[in-house]
């Protein structure tokens, strides 16, 4: 895991000064080394900040060049070892160990076709000196980050968004409209559009070629979700399951570096865990969010789980006393708000894993590929046989969820994917409609309902779970750690959208297939718990605190034309009053006046 910067001027040469200064905003991205190169009479920077995971030696220190390129790259190529073996056969030779030397080779031999190839996470770019051009790519899901800036002609590219503003400052303005739907849509990173105007992400599994000579930049997607199903029963798709999940934690655990990961109560990450202790003979650290004087804490199964295994339990408590500052930092890495406090515990974690382990491995992507997420699939499902008329099936079905499943479902579907004129209206009876001032919204392509259950599941992995790898990929890199995600593997991704939504879940159960594969390596109390925990927040006493008021009521912050003044002030007195809990809606105009005050704000100020 590092951070990449590069900038390719249109006439100017390159301020070299500037440059480093904005790459070293990465160090916390590879602190193990720096480096800069400049090329094309000086107006191309080339800069690159690694953390050592693999080939831990100098010579794998980037930017890397071979024949006329230059790579620099961010991220692992878990497959790199039989890619390099097949380009040993085409007669390339390698001096280093690293998938560094494996990507740059990979690209000579095949050009753009070569990240078909890869299995791992990505984002990188490579200057083509006699060519003259730059060729950028952004993995499958977008678990790496990629952003990028065009300028009177001139590319920057980097892993971080301050890198780009630092050397170019009049990019540092507020894009509102983005801002603005994260207000209403709790949206962040679903657009390749950011809280910057003028700078976007590359959208995952898509390449770019920028012409260096007439400023030409295209961009083409590689690849796409299989539309094709398999004919395949049940019982040997359980089996294929676990080969390949087991094969995705066997990639993910090459490393130069020690290996850790994070672990719940809930299956995802207990399935990792039963699988990395098939690859290793060395102790694991394991790393558990715990509170203990709540209602059910995680840390107690942990423990009984890992018992005479080779694993060490590491119990994190999560102090929420310094919340604001820790919020403050979090929204200086994420450079975005977010859509929950519980992002709190994950620091936490993180923060305590950094002295023990350089590498986690992690469940993210589980929810989205396997059916987690219950409550869109019994709803969906319902709207389904409402419109189709099918009455009786439809009473039989809402009387064997129960009222209050239903209702709880309900109210989860709706806050994340009902349609626009849904949410409007639902922003219209809490009152949020009259409170912010209006602005041009981006535009989400949804759904208020889906007749095929399997494009709901897609509908989450195409589009919540980048959010959720923007917010991982962040807060690991805060403490100078890998987080790798064995769900996606891309072959496991495309095996489980080829197979029957019927093989992932069932009436109030999700991940049937993954529960069936790991009956034999986990205890009950994991395999048949169907109940979500999560990270606890204290959300409405953090709304509430004076602390949060005094930023709410602030001038800086009424006066930034977010929010009409006078029914904002009711509606905050309301909530404070205990009439109506608009906690979650408070918590996201808390985030962007953070955002204003430590991106605009200072950067004024300068």
């Amino acid at each position: 895991m590092c951070g990449i910067f590069g900038v390719i001027e249109n006439e100017e040469v390159i301020d070299k000064t500037l440059f480093k200064e904005s790459l070293l905003l990465q160090k916390h991205r590879g602190p193990d080394n720096q480096n800069v190169v400049f090329v094309g009479n000086n107006r191309i920077g080339l800069g690159h900040v690694r953390l050592s995971i693999l080939d831990l030696d100098e010579r794998s220190n980037q930017p890397f060049k071979y024949k006329d390129l230059y790579l620099v790259f961010n991220g692992e190529i878990f497959n790199y070892i039989e890619i390099k073996q097949e380009l040993e056969t085409l007669g390339y030779n390698f001096i280093t160990t690293s998938d560094t030397e494996v990507v740059v080779k990979a690209y000579d031999c095949w050009g753009s076709k070569c990240v078909k190839k890869f299995n791992g996470m990505w984002a990188f770019f490579i200057y083509q000196e006699n060519e003259n051009k730059i060729f950028v790519s952004r993995d499958r899901f977008g678990i790496k980050p990629l952003y990028y800036a065009e300028l009177n002609g001139s590319l920057l590219i980097s892993s971080i968004i301050k890198s780009i503003v630092k050397y170019k400052n009049s990019l540092c303005k507020p894009n509102k409209a983005a801002i603005n739907s994260y207000l209403k849509e709790s949206l962040g990173g679903q657009s390749d559009q950011t809280w910057f105007e003028n700078i976007y992400r590359l959208t995952p599994a898509h390449n770019m070629d920028f012409d260096i000579k007439n400023g030409k930049l295209i961009k083409e997607r590689y690849w796409n979700y299989p539309k094709e199903k398999l004919d395949i029963n049940y019982g040997n798709a359980v089996n294929k399951y676990k080969a390949i999940f087991e094969d995705a934690v066997r990639l993910r655990m090459r490393a130069d570096v020690p290996i850790g990961l994070t672990l719940s109560s809930g299956l995802d990450s207990m399935a990792i865990a039963a699988s990395s202790l098939k690859y290793t003979a060395k102790n694991l650290e394991s790393f558990t969010a715990s509170f203990p004087n709540e209602t059910y804490d995680e840390f107690p199964v942990v423990e009984r789980y890992v018992k005479n295994k080779k694993i060490n339990a590491n119990q994190i408590l999560t102090d929420y006393s310094n919340y604001i500052n820790s919020l403050d930092r979090l929204i200086y890495h994420l450079e975005s708000g977010h859509s929950s406090p519980a992002i709190v515990p994950l620091q936490a974690i993180m923060k305590n894993a950094k002295d023990k382990v350089t590498v986690l491995l992690e469940g993210q992507g589980a929810d989205e590929l396997l059916g987690g997420y219950t409550h869109t699939f019994i709803i969906s499902n319902l709207f389904y046989l409402f419109k189709s008329f099918r009455w009786k099936k439809l009473a039989k079905e809402m009387k064997l969820i129960g009222q209050r499943k239903l209702m709880n479902s309900l109210v989860l579907y709706f806050r994340n994917h009902g349609g626009k004129h849904l949410k409007a209206f639902m922003r219209k009876i809490y009152g949020i409609e009259k409170v912010l001032i209006k602005h041009k919204l981006l535009e989400f392509k949804g759904r208020n309902y889906y007749q095929n259950l399997n494009d709901v599941l897609l509908e989450q992995h195409k589009g919540g779970l980048v959010n959720l790898l923007h917010y991982g990929d962040a807060v690991s890199m805060m403490y100078s750690l890998e987080s790798r995600l064995p769900f996606l593997d891309y072959r496991l991704v495309e095996f489980i959208f080829q197979l029957p939504f019927d093989y992932k879940y069932n009436l109030n159960k999700g991940k049937i297939i993954h529960r069936e594969a790991f009956e034999n390596d986990l205890p009950d109390e994991v395999i048949n718990n169907t109940n979500k925990i999560g990270f606890v927040s204290p959300i409405s006493d953090i709304i509430s605190s004076q602390e949060v008021s005094e930023i709410l009521m602030s001038q800086s912050f009424l006066s930034r034309k977010i929010v009409h003044v006078k029914p904002f002030k009711k509606l905050y007195q309301k909530h404070l009053n205990g009439k109506k809990d608009y906690s979650r809606f408070l918590y996201r105009l808390l985030s962007v006046e953070l955002w204003y005050r430590k991106f605009i704000d200072d950067n004024n100020s300068t």
